[in-house]
C-alpha cells in the first residue's frame, strides 16, 4: 500500500497568514492532482495550544526569532501560528478533503510523538511506501 504524506498545508502558512510560506497554493495544487496516486493520504496538523511554549508571546519581554535554552534545549521562538480550534490551524480550504483518509494533529509535544503516530498508523494499515 502506498501512501502520501502532507503538512503545513494550512491558513496560516498562506501568503495572508501568520507565517506566510512561499509557493503553498501552488504546492496545494500538486497535492490535489496527485491525490489518484495514492491509497492512503495522511495530514499532519499543527494543533498547537495558545500558550505553547515556542511562542515568544509565551515569555515576557521575548520577540520572535530569539533563542532561549528550555529544560536544556535550545529553542527558537515563534509568532503564533495553528493554534488548536483556530481559523490559522484549519487545512487550506483548497485541498481535496475527501480524500484524506487520516489527520495527526501535531499538538507540540515534540518530533518524537509526531513519528510515533506515523509509525503507528503505518503499521496499523500496513503502508509499504510513503511520498
Amino acid at each position: 500500500m502506498k501512501a502520501l504524506i502532507i503538512k503545513n498545508l494550512q491558513n496560516d502558512f498562506l501568503p495572508t497568514g501568520a507565517t506566510p510560506i512561499e509557493g503553498i497554493m501552488e504546492a496545494v495544487e500538486e497535492v490535489n492532482n496527485s491525490l489518484d496516486k495514492y491509497e492512503v493520504v495522511i495530514a499532519l496538523q499543527k494543533w498547537y495550544p495558545a500558550d505553547h511554549h515556542r511562542f515568544a508571546a509565551s515569555h515576557p519581554w521575548r520577540k520572535p526569532g530569539q533563542v532561549i535554552t528550555i529544560e536544556e534545549e535550545e529553542v527558537t521562538l515563534e509568532i503564533i501560528n495553528c493554534v488548536a480550534d483556530s481559523l490559522g490551524a484549519a487545512l487550506i480550504n483548497d485541498l481535496e478533503f475527501d480524500k484524506i483518509n487520516y489527520i495527526i494533529k501535531d499538538e507540540g509535544q515534540g518530533g518524537d510523538a509526531i513519528m510515533a503516530s506515523i509509525n503507528e498508523f503505518i503499521k496499523k494499515h500496513k503502508i509499504e511506501e510513503i511520498d
